[in-house]
């Protein structure tokens, strides 16, 4: 289980307790997230992003108020699901991320920093593969592709990305769109701190 605290200005899940944090977590298929209101403060947990109405609440709205301090809620299908307070945003948001691949998540399933939450598939691939990236704040990112040698073949990120899940593909292509040989390359993720590689067997 995952548990968002409801504070009087923030959802907070990460232990900060920072009223302008939009908390970004990674969770499993089949993880119960539980909210639990800190405060006497009225609040809501609705589904949506940057609504700010009510009816944006298509799957779930939960009231806080002084009889009702909990709620939970399984997340079953994998993807980014994001929430607000309907009464509070834009500082009351959260993102749930769910995905059965959790490389660097780190318990109770707040993504605190950058990581691959999809690996690179298909593997081996004859062209085209997809992964994904999260964030847990906005920062910059590079995605670079690179061989054996160490050698940069293709470049598919450089520049801000703002927090939360972020899918990307790769053509199996080089320079100038030149088709590469066959072999095995690297996919490296580099963020603030955060030095990752994922490995491609391209088929040809």
């Amino acid at each position: 289980m995952l548990v968002f605290r409801v504070f009087p200005a923030s959802f907070d899940a990460d232990g900060d307790t920072l009223g302008t944090v939009h908390d970004t977590v990674v969770v499993a298929p089949g993880t119960t997230v539980r909210w639990e209101r800190v405060g006497p403060a009225f609040h809501t947990v609705t589904n949506g992003r940057d609504s700010g109405d009510l009816s944006a609440a298509s799957e779930y709205n939960y009231i806080f108020d002084d009889t009702t301090t909990v709620a939970e809620r399984v997340f079953t299908t994998e993807g980014e699901h994001d929430f607000f307070c309907y009464i509070h945003e834009p500082v009351m948001e959260g993102t749930i991320i769910v995905t059965s691949a959790t490389t660097g998540v780190g318990p109770p399933g707040v993504l605190r920093r950058v990581a691959f939450t999809r690996p690179p598939s298909p593997n081996p691939t004859r062209g085209n593969v997809a992964f994904a990236i999260a964030l847990p704040r906005t920062q910059t990112v590079s995605l670079t592709v690179h061989d054996v040698a160490g050698r940069l073949v293709s470049s598919l990120q450089s520049g801000v990305l703002t927090a939360g899940e972020h899918p990307f593909q790769w053509d199996g292509r080089g320079p100038g769109g030149r088709v590469l040989e066959s072999g095995r390359y690297f996919i490296r993720l580099v963020a603030g701190d955060v030095r990752e590689s994922r490995a491609v067997s391209l088929l040809r």
